[in-house]
C-alpha cells in the first residue's frame, strides 16, 4: 500500500511538470504574437497559473519531507543489514564457509526482518516476505529465486565478499531463474540460494557460469538435486532481463547490440534497482529537480511579464500627464508613436 501511494505521488509530480511546461510554452506563444488569445482566455490562464503554482509548491514541500523520511529508512536498513552481515564475518572467517552459512540462513528465513532477534524462527503462512527491507518500508517481494538471491547477495556483499546477481534468461529475454556470482579471488563462482548450493565439480572445484554452460558439467553439478528444473541452463545469462519491460526493454537491447555494438547481457545491474528505498529516492529526486527547474523557468518568465506590465502602466501615466500639460498633442498620434517604438524594441 505504501509503495502505491508513494509512486502515485511521483506520478502527480510528473503531471504538474507537464502542466508547468505547457503553460510556459503558452505564455511564450502569446508574447511572440503567434496566437491572439481573447481576454477570457487570458483570465482563465491566469487562474490556472495560480492553482498550478500553489500545487507545485505543495508537492515540492511534501517531496522534501518524504525524501528525508525514506532516506532515514534507507539508513536504518543499512544498519540492520550490516549488523547481520557482521555476525557472519565474526563467526566464519573463511569466505567459502561464510557464503555457505549465509545461503543456509537465507533458506530458513521465514519471518519479517523487523524482528529484533535475527536467529528467531517465527512460523507464518504469509506468502510474502521482505528481502533486506523492514516491514514498514517500500519493498515487499514474494518468496522466489529472485527474492532469495537479492537478500543473500546483500548479506554476502556486506560481509566483504564480492557478489552480483546473475539471471538465467529464456528465449524471450525474461528471467527463467536467478542465482548469484560470488568471488573471493580472480574468478566469480555460481551460488544458487534457491537450492542452497555453491556449484562444484566432482573433484570439489567451484564452477563458473562459463563452465556450467557445458551440459555434462551442469548435469554433474546438479546431480544430487532431485527437484532441479532442467530448463535452468546457462546458455543465455545476463545481469538485466530486458524482456521483462514490454517494448522498451527489447528495443533497448536491440539498439545496444546493433547501434553501439555492446552486448546487453554484459551490462552490470544498477544497485538501486534492487533496493526499493534507494529506487524511490532516485525517482523522487529526478521528479523534484524536473518540477523545480520548470517552475523556476516559469516564474522567471512571469516576473519578466510583470515587469513589462509595470512599464506599460508607467508609459500610460506619462502619456496622460503629457496630454494634460500640452492639450494640443494628439493622443492617437502619441500612442501610435509609442507603439512603433515598442515594436522596434
Amino acid at each position: 500500500m505504501e509503495s502505491i501511494v508513494a509512486y502515485l505521488f511521483l506520478f502527480l509530480g510528473i503531471i504538474l511538470s507537464c502542466l508547468v511546461r505547457w503553460h510556459t510554452d503558452t505564455r511564450s506563444r502569446n508574447r511572440l504574437g503567434r496566437s491572439d488569445p481573447s481576454e477570457s482566455t487570458v483570465t482563465r490562464h491566469s487562474l490556472y497559473c495560480n492553482w498550478i503554482l500553489r500545487a507545485s509548491n505543495l508537492w515540492l514541500l511534501f517531496a522534501l519531507l518524504l525524501f528525508g523520511w525514506v532516506f532515514a529508512e534507507y539508513r536504518s536498513e543499512d544498519a540492520f543489514l550490516d549488523g547481520i552481515a557482521m555476525t557472519f564475518v565474526s563467526s566464519e572467517p573463511n569466505p567459502r564457509r561464510r557464503t555457505e552459512a549465509i545461503l543456509q540462513w537465507v533458506d530458513h528465513w521465514d519471518h519479517y526482518m523487523a524482528a529484533p532477534d535475527v536467529t528467531a524462527k517465527i512460523s507464518t503462512n504469509d506468502p510474502y516476505w521482505l528481502l533486506a527491507y523492514r516491514k514498514d518500508t517500500f519493498g515487499r517481494s514474494e518468496i522466489s529465486c529472485g527474492g532469495r538471491a537479492l537478500f543473500a547477495g546483500e548479506l554476502i556483499r556486506r560481509s566483504g565478499i564480492s557478489a552480483r546477481t546473475l539471471i538465467l534468461l529464456n528465449s524471450s529475454e525474461r528471467a527463467n531463474h536467478v542465482v548469484l556470482e560470488v568471488s573471493w579471488g580472480n574468478l566469480y563462482y555460481v551460488a544458487d540460494p534457491s537450492y542452497v548450493r555453491l556449484y562444484e565439480s566432482s573433484s570439489g572445484r567451484l564452477l563458473t557460469k562459463e563452465e556450467l554452460n557445458i551440459a555434462w558439467v551442469l548435469d554433474e553439478a546438479t546431480r544430487g538435486l532431485n527437484s532441479y528444473n532442467l530448463s535452468y541452463n546457462y546458455k543465455r545469462v545476463g545481469y538485466i532481463a530486458f524482456g521483462a519491460v514490454p517494448v522498451l526493454g527489447p528495443a533497448t537491447a536491440y539498439l545496444l547490440r546493433h547501434l553501439f555494438f555492446i552486448d546487453p547481457h554484459s551490462i552490470p545491474r544498477p544497485y538501486w534497482i534492487d533496493r526499493p528505498t534507494l529506487r524511490f529516492m532516485f525517482c523522487c529526486g529526478f521528479t523534484f529537480m524536473l518540477l523545480f527547474l520548470l517552475r523556476e523557468r516559469w516564474l522567471r518568465r512571469l516576473r519578466l511579464r510583470s515587469i513589462e506590465q509595470r512599464e506599460r502602466v508607467r508609459d500610460q501615466v506619462w502619456l496622460g500627464l503629457n496630454i494634460a500639460i500640452w492639450p494640443n498633442i494628439q493622443a492617437n498620434d502619441t500612442i501610435s508613436e509609442n507603439n512603433l517604438e515598442s515594436d522596434r524594441v
